[in-house]
């Protein structure tokens, strides 16, 4: 064989070597899986704890919500002005001889007497604690949302004279007839006058169906005529 085609032969066989090295290459190639991804790493190695984030607002939400019916509630006691602004139903003693049905006055204590604007009358002796439960009464009306006044009657008919005089009657009538509980602490045994009944039956009649009234007394109820000293208002 000639040198030459010698030189043709071994160019040939070089071809088809590469040609196969060159196929076995590509067919590794096209059944190799590409390289997973590396997974993104916080600085120093520490993981993001995704999951607790919405819980931490949650738990922040709920505490700003408390913390708000709260100052809510304690703006409606310093509005009420109770005289014993420390009373609540939880500290009653069912123990003391004074005769208070505990199932209806626990009862009393859920507020459904409020919400459907009927009235509750304390009757008994001086000394039984009628105030101080009144304003056990209030206290929880204040913790449930409701708006409490309080006021003794022989000194808020004092004070009804004087705004008629000096130009708050307006003012004080509007914050005795909106309170949803308004309580009337020590009916009689003073005698009402022409004024008291006349601003008694206004707030009675305005307050009529849209709130509730808790009056306190030691008279019994068949000595209340005598109060009022009208027996077409009686």
């Amino acid at each position: 064989m000639s040198q030459f085609r010698r030189r043709r032969l071994a160019s040939a066989v070089d071809f088809i070597q590469k040609e196969t090295l060159a196929g076995q290459l590509g067919r590794q190639s096209a059944g190799r899986q590409p390289p997973a991804p590396v997974p993104h790493r916080s600085p120093r190695g520490i993981q993001p704890r995704l999951g607790s984030q919405p819980q931490q607002i949650l738990h922040r939400d709920d505490r700003e919500a408390a913390n708000r019916d709260t100052k809510r509630f304690q703006s409606r006691l310093r509005s009420a002005k109770l005289r014993h602004g420390q009373a609540s139903v939880e500290d009653v003693d069912y123990r003391t001889a004074r005769r208070l049905d505990k199932a209806l006055f626990q009862q009393l204590a859920t507020g459904r007497w409020i919400a459907e604007h009927r009235n509750l009358l304390l009757t008994g002796p001086c000394g039984v604690g009628k105030s101080w439960l009144s304003c056990a009464l209030a206290q929880k009306a204040c913790r449930d949302g409701y708006t409490v006044h309080y006021a003794r009657v022989p000194r808020l008919f004092a004070d009804l004279e004087l705004a008629h005089g000096d130009g708050r009657f307006a003012k004080l009538f509007r914050t005795l007839v909106k309170a949803d509980l308004l309580i009337l602490d020590d009916w009689g045994p003073d005698r009402l006058t022409a004024n008291h009944r006349r601003d008694l039956m206004e707030i009675v009649e305005d307050r009529y169906g849209r709130g509730s009234t808790l009056i306190t007394s030691q008279l019994p109820l068949d000595k209340w005529h005598e109060v009022v000293g009208e027996p077409t208002l009686s």
